[in-house]
């Protein structure tokens, strides 16, 4: 926790937030934002200002209230800002006792590597490079982000190979123009006893303008020197000179690349938005460009999207892959160009969460290949637990297989998962059906689970078996007193409750239903739930001359444990373990303020949910 880091150790891949993922196989020490508040993730701004009273702080946003506080006179700062889905400044406006109102504007923009002020994130991996053909190489990589200020955030990073060295830093710039990244990254690289090295330079952008309500989500721009090598590039290329043949990836001899992503808010009238990124390259190889366009709204519960994408792949000389791969084509590749047009809509039947919701399309292709495709899916879920789901779809392609229909069942049973589905179309008839469940040993024995997250926890509930773990994904306490809490949020309380209606033993009940836990990340939690197994009992004390027991006196069994209390009433509740004894009632030290109960339920039906006596409390 000081470090406020995980450790992986094994199979994983480097974030790629400032040099390009890698697989790999080695170790990884990287800062865990997931351990901070809720308030602290992400980007936000720092807020100072002045008060001269005891005075109300409201923060908006485009118009909507996101935070608000009060302060005492003189110096604030606000510094746990949500991370928010609103785009634009932040208005600050400060309400003094005394009925004054003044305000001021903070700059909000956010590019993906910006950090908050005074929070640093820090990533060391070091192993040996996986999934790029025949390669072994062993690389390390040191990368380093902190947030300088409001305005400034630091980059940094250094990657090492055999043969291989990178380079790289870069500020983000925010202000009230927007935010604007800049990274440049060295490299120095030995191919098949070659030298080269050489720059890669990069911008992003990002703004909101309020008054349009125009999102600039991401602009970027970023140009390679003919020396410039990524990792991957190098270690495919030695890898494919083995294997004799030749390396294509979407990196490789990149020159330069634009992306860009633009959202425009039409107030009730929808939204459009407008994508796209071009790519050219060096030695021959033609441009790749993309971009989609679309527009949505809603009408009631009705929703519909319309978009339209074109896809152009360039051509080169020994053919091309969108990510990387090998090629062996010497005659080259003439490059495609596919445009579609897809119009959907989506309508619920009903209100409630378990309403059936049809869904329906149609898109069209042009370009190098031609069709027309029509789809729609009505899809749902049944039971009071929402443990069975169903959809229901049909499909024709007038260029492909024609006409398709289908159906998908899924039922969530506590210990495991089981799904079946089926569909024929001209050319085939599929079906096919699985079964989904986690196994978890642990020192209790053996325990059976629908499914398993990173962070899940086990519960031991002793005799209350059939009882249901609430949002379990339909979980129960099985017959040994164990069962599997599927998933849980690691460094976060997370409320852990079982639901005692399902309980399959009538001599059993749950002292206590609900516990919180705060698990680390990949954690596995124990939790035990107090229980208490034996026959209920509802006794009324006949006790005259004494007069009422004390109420909320202690009714303890032969081990002296308590297991009920007095009552109102002169009553007592109880769950006494055996079908005869005898119960202390205390409500004192002194023998005076003692008296025995002495109970026998062997010729009582023992399928009662309540036994009802009238006995003595006998002084002792």
């Amino acid at each position: 926790m000081a470090l406020r880091s995980q450790l992986t150790l094994g199979d994983s891949y480097t974030s790629g937030n400032l040099f390009s993922s890698i697989g790999f196989r080695g170790l990884q020490l990287e800062t865990d934002d997931r351990m901070l508040p809720e308030s602290q993730r992400g980007y936000a701004p720092t807020i100072r200002g002045i008060a001269s009273t005891a005075a109300k702080v409201t923060v908006s946003q485009s118009g909507n209230k996101i935070y608000q506080t009060t302060v005492t006179p003189g110096a604030f700062v606000i510094d746990d800002l949500y991370p928010t889905s609103y785009e634009g400044d932040l208005v600050v406006e400060i309400q003094e006792a005394d009925g004054r109102i003044s305000s001021f504007t903070v700059p909000f923009s956010a590019v993906p590597n910006s950090m908050r002020p005074g929070r640093s994130h820090v990533n060391f991996s070091a192993g040996q490079v996986r999934d790029i053909g025949d390669s072994d190489a062993n690389f390390t990589d040191l990368t380093w982000q902190t947030g300088l200020s409001n305005a400034i955030t630091a980059n940094s990073g250094v990657r090492i190979s055999q043969g291989y060295q990178s380079l790289l830093g870069g500020f983000v710039f925010t202000n009230q123009l927007g935010a604007l990244g800049l990274n440049a990254v060295y490299s120095r690289a030995d191919i098949l006893g070659e030298n080269l090295n050489g720059w890669r330079l990069g911008a992003t952008y990002s703004r909101t303008f309020s008054p349009t309500a125009t999102t600039v989500a991401l602009a970027g721009y970023r140009y390679s020197t003919d020396g410039y090598r990524d990792l991957g590039d190098v270690l495919g290329l030695r890898d494919a000179h083995d294997r004799n043949g030749t390396w294509n990836s979407s990196t490789y001899q990149q020159k330069n690349q634009f992306v860009l992503t633009i959202s425009q808010g039409l107030s009730s009238y929808g939204q459009l938005y407008v994508s796209g990124s071009t790519s050219d390259y060096r030695d021959r190889r033609s441009r790749d460009t993309q971009y989609q366009m679309g527009y949505s709204n809603s009408w009631g519960s009705v929703s519909y999207n319309l978009s339209l994408s074109r896809q152009q792949t360039g051509s080169t000389r020994y053919g091309v892959q969108s990510s990387q791969g090998y090629s062996n084509n010497a005659s080259g590749y003439s490059g495609r160009t596919q445009n579609t047009l897809m119009f959907s809509i989506t309508v619920p039947f009903g209100e409630g969460s378990r309403s059936p919701i049809l869904t329906t399309g149609v898109s069209h292709q042009s370009g190098d290949d031609s069709s027309t495709f029509y789809q729609s899916s009505l899809t749902g879920t049944l039971g009071e637990n929402q443990a069975l789901s169903y959809t229901v779809n049909g499909a024709y392609d007038n260029a492909g297989t024609g006409t398709t229909v289908g159906a998908n069942v899924t039922q969530q049973l506590p210990w495991v998962t089981v799904n079946g589905s089926a569909s024929h179309s001209r050319d085939y008839t599929q079906g096919g059906a699985s079964l989904r469940g986690a196994l978890v040993a642990h020192s209790g024995g053996v325990t059976l689970g629908p499914y398993l997250g990173e962070t899940f926890g086990v519960i031991e509930a002793e005799g209350v078996d059939g009882a249901e773990v609430q949002n379990g994904m339909g979980a129960k306490i099985n017959n040994f007193g164990y069962a599997i809490v599927p998933s849980l949020v690691p460094y976060r309380y997370n409320d852990i409750g079982l639901d005692a209606k399902g309980i399959k033993n009538q001599s059993a009940e749950l002292a206590e239903n609900q516990q919180r836990v705060a698990p680390y990340a990949g954690a596995v939690v124990k939790v035990r739930f107090r229980t208490l197994v034996g026959y209920p009992l509802l006794i009324k004390i006949q006790r005259k001359a004494e007069g009422s027991l004390p109420l909320g006196a202690d009714v303890y069994d032969s081990k002296d444990t308590v297991i009920g209390l007095v009552g109102q009433g002169n009553q007592v509740y109880a769950r006494a373990p055996k079908k005869k004894g005898t119960l202390r009632v205390k409500w004192g030290e002194s023998p005076s303020e003692q008296c025995l109960l002495k109970y026998d339920l062997q010729d009582t039906d023992i399928s009662q949910s309540l036994y009802r006596l009238d006995l003595p409390c006998i002084s002792i």
